[in-house]
């Protein structure tokens, strides 16, 4: 929105869409402190996250006889059961893949673009 600053002369301000009184350029450094951190810590922890739980169960879930695994890896048990034994780090690959695709949605300008 086009706004006048003191000197009468016309500037331009950004709103927040859902509630018109914050001004987009006066974001407190904090969130936006809070938003990189987010945009690093998502895509690049959740996998690390996801690797170490599992490396550290990994002979367990190598040994297992069934494809969930004995009582000890009921709480691990959703990254790895579908998948055969000696394919353990598939679900990481599978997480890193889908965050890929959907990061691939910004590059385009449009929502028509990102729909199709």
């Amino acid at each position: 929105f086009d706004g006048i600053d003191s000197n009468g002369e016309a500037i331009q301000e950004r709103f927040l869409t859902a509630d018109m009184t914050i001004n987009c350029d006066t974001i407190p450094f904090v969130m936006k402190f809070y938003a990189w951190l987010m945009v690093i810590c998502f895509p690049i922890g959740v996998p690390a996250l996801f690797f170490v739980l599992l490396y550290n169960r990994c002979e367990e879930i190598e040994g297992r006889e069934t494809r969930l695994g004995g009582p000890e890896l009921d709480t691990l048990s959703f990254f790895f059961r579908l998948y055969t034994p000696g394919r353990r780090r598939m679900s990481i690959y599978d997480l890193i893949r889908r965050l890929a695709l959907s990061a691939l949605l910004i590059s385009f300008d449009s929502l028509a673009d990102q729909i199709i």
